[in-house]
């Protein structure tokens, strides 16, 4: 019988915002909106959030940087190519939040080992509290709506 280890748990949500165009359509000003809009919706009202988090514009990080960052799965490659994306990091690096890449938000969690659901409760914890603040695109029928039709619904990714 063949062992197997599960090293990482992720879950990735994909959310886009009403009333602004995908990221594939978003001009410079747009695109540095939503950066904007999710940084005030995750550290509104003093949460102390910010102390947990970094923040990153890809524009201004080094080709080093970026790689590292994708090779540490906290970005994506597709991400580290766009210079109107940026990402919130987690300092423990068990969350990232991309914002512009293929859709407007991408919570992402990570935990060591199986630990699927506990990373479900993390990203969805954190996806509640931008909700609070934040309107995303959502049809009654067709649920979150996604850059990728795959991802529509749940808008929810794991491995």
């Amino acid at each position: 019988m063949e062992n197997k280890i599960v090293i990482k748990s992720r879950v990735r949500l994909a959310r886009n915002l009403a009333d602004f165009p995908f990221p594939n359509r978003l001009d410079e000003d747009k695109s540095s909106e939503v950066i904007d809009k999710v940084k005030e919706a995750l550290f509104k009202d003093n949460s102390g959030l910010e102390r947990e988090y970094d923040f990153y514009k890809m524009a201004d990080l080094s080709q080093l940087k970026k790689i590292c960052m994708v090779e540490n799965h906290l970005i994506s490659p597709d991400l580290a190519s766009n210079v109107n994306g940026a990402v919130l990091v987690k300092k423990d690096e068990t969350v990232s939040i991309m914002i512009n890449e293929e859709d407007h938000i991408r919570i992402q969690t990570m935990c060591d080992g199986l630990e699927l659901e506990k990373a479900y409760e993390i990203a969805n914890k954190i996806d509640d509290f931008l909700e609070e603040t934040l309107e995303y695109a959502f049809d009654v029928k067709l649920g979150y709506l996604t850059s990728c039709p795959t991802n529509t619904g749940t808008g929810m990714r794991h491995r």
